[in-house]
């Protein structure tokens, strides 16, 4: 397998964003392991997932820009929710 830098950080993104919105979604707390288990991966590919949308918010404009819109997309799914990535 050749994995595509794209598809590992859209990957990447979106267990990232399940994670941090949905943890407290409707009362309910999803484990990291639950989060990994929607993508048949473990909770330590869900923390490494989040660890890397946090480096590239902090270092890449592009990148934030763009995620900016997906969270706010997020937020109005939970909008209660306080969690950021």
């Amino acid at each position: 397998h050749v994995r595509k830098r794209e598809l590992v950080l859209a990957r990447q993104v979106v267990m990232a964003t399940y994670f941090c919105v949905f943890e407290n979604y409707k009362r309910r707390k999803v484990s990291q392991r639950e989060a990994g288990e929607i993508y048949h991966k473990t909770h330590a590919t869900v923390i490494h997932a989040v660890d890397t949308v946090n480096d590239l918010l902090e270092t890449d404009k592009f990148f934030r820009e763009d995620y900016s819109k997906v969270w706010e997309m997020c937020k109005k799914i939970n909008p209660k929710s306080k969690l950021k990535i």
